[in-house]
């Protein structure tokens, strides 16, 4: 399985954990395809999707499309990061746009400070 920056792909995160995400929902891959690439390298830095909209500066849109594979307009939750293994990656649901993928980063920036 390729794994790339920008991927989307069906994750289970199980009962709900204080304000975390829970069940199956979608999450975009954020970690940089360096990573993603590197032989042995077993882990995938991810964030959930939620068709939930919060007016956020961390939350950035995602639009349904045949390319990303979502039915509605959706946004990824950047406050929220996850590493996981990439076993634990499943279904392969299609890819954000690059304006999306950059308005992720930008969220992310924000997030993280840099």
């Amino acid at each position: 399985m390729a794994i790339e920056q920008g991927n989307l792909y069906r994750h289970d995160f199980g009962p709900r954990q204080n304000h975390l995400q829970e069940g199956p929902r979608p999450v975009v891959v954020v970690q940089t395809d360096v990573l993603n690439k590197m032989e042995g390298y077993s882990n995938v830095i991810v964030v959930p999707i939620t068709t939930k909209q919060k007016q956020s500066p961390t939350y950035a849109s995602i639009q349904p499309s045949a390319d990303n594979g979502l039915r509605q307009t959706s946004w990824a939750i950047a406050n929220q990061i996850f590493t996981m293994d990439k076993e634990e990656l499943k279904d392969s649901l299609g890819k954000v746009s690059k304006e999306e993928l950059y308005a992720i980063k930008q969220a992310l920036k924000l997030c993280l400070a840099i």
